[in-house]
């Protein structure tokens, strides 16, 4: 009678520790910071705040924050940007180290690139593109205490 006790103690202590802690076994409580991170980088730098893009970089090594884009150049991606969604996918985590590509989903400019725009009716038709085009950029992290912060050479790749 003891041993059936004790096998079910050990039993629901299994189910339990799987049920509370079952995300972190699996690692999803840092695939989900991973994401967090990815996508508050993105949007951060969508916006122009690179004070905060550079808090979730590396060594605060955020490529943005020393080449900013000229005026111009600035307004077609945001422009872009603003007409595009994105996702965070393929997420690896391995210790203190992860990977995670980003995947937009952009207005196709080039099927407008032939028409005879101005920049500024340019940048006006984009948000009526119905022709899309999938762009992917791989990320690095590293893991920081607590925190994920992306590998200061991964951000170039976005920019």
């Amino acid at each position: 009678m003891n041993t059936k006790k004790i096998v079910g103690v050990v039993t629901a202590a299994s189910v339990l520790m799987v049920s509370f802690g079952g995300c972190s076994l699996l690692g999803g409580k840092d695939k989900q910071a991973v994401t967090d991170t990815a996508s508050s980088y993105i949007d951060a730098v969508n916006s122009g705040k690179y004070n905060k893009s550079v808090k979730l970089v590396e060594d605060e090594e955020d490529f943005f924050a020393g080449n900013e884009l000229p005026a111009q150049q600035a307004e077609l991606v945001s422009a872009v940007m603003a007409a595009s969604e994105y996702s965070v996918e393929d997420i690896k985590v391995n210790k203190d180290e992860a990977s995670a590509d980003v995947v937009f989903t952009m207005p196709d400019i080039e099927s407008i690139a032939d028409e005879d725009y101005s920049f500024d009716e340019f940048i006006d038709a984009i948000e009526d593109i119905d022709d899309t085009v999938e762009e992917s950029v791989s990320f690095e992290f590293v893991k920081d205490g607590e925190d994920w912060l992306i590998a200061s050479d991964s951000t170039e790749d976005y920019y």
